[in-house]
């Protein structure tokens, strides 16, 4: 069996307990570009040497951080992988799929990026980049409205036309009533 391309650490869900004391490949998918593994990092008390271990568990070359990994590890600036692999937090591949789902919206309703008035509901560095690349690829929206506890020019996104949501909070927008609970 061929050495896998890439491998994803994962941590267990907030309140999910999961029985291994180890870093552990839980599953490997076979794809035609390749194999790529998905490896459990367990619950530890210095969570960047759990994360060393996992990265240990597997071969694969590119290593990514899932989850909130990468914001508790300082966005993959720490060196966290073995010699010869590479380490990603994996914002990249989820601002692109971000950015590509509000295209698709758009055209789907047949509207026009720059007519919106757009929330931008968190604005840590997934809502900043998916923002910066809508507007790279579709210019600049008619307004942005920014709600996040952490941004000093907070506003309600409520009356906005569109709301890009990028939180790690969860359960932060109650659709049928049009507000945040942030």
């Amino acid at each position: 069996m061929s050495p896998p391309l890439s491998a994803l650490l994962f941590t267990a869900p907030d309140g999910v307990r999961v029985p291994l004391a180890e870093p552990t490949v839980v599953e490997r998918v076979h794809t035609p570009d390749g194999d790529s593994e998905l490896v459990f990092v367990p619950d530890d008390a210095d969570l960047e040497a759990a994360i060393r271990r996992a990265a240990g568990a597997t071969s694969a070359r590119v290593v990514a951080l899932a989850g909130m990994l990468p914001s508790w590890t300082g966005l993959g600036t720490r060196p966290l992988v073995g010699a010869g692999q590479v380490l990603t937090t994996g914002h990249a591949a989820t601002v692109c799929a971000m950015a590509r789902i509000v295209e698709l919206a758009l055209t789907t309703r047949g509207r026009t990026w720059r007519d919106l008035r757009v929330g931008a509901l968190g604005y840590g560095n997934i809502g900043r980049a998916v923002l910066a690349l809508l507007v790279h690829r579709l210019g600049p929206p008619r307004e942005v409205v920014i709600e996040d506890p952490a941004w000093a020019a907070s506003a309600p996104v409520a009356d906005c036309d569109l709301i890009v949501a990028a939180t790690s909070l969860g359960r932060v927008l109650d659709v049928e009533i049009g507000r945040a609970h942030v």
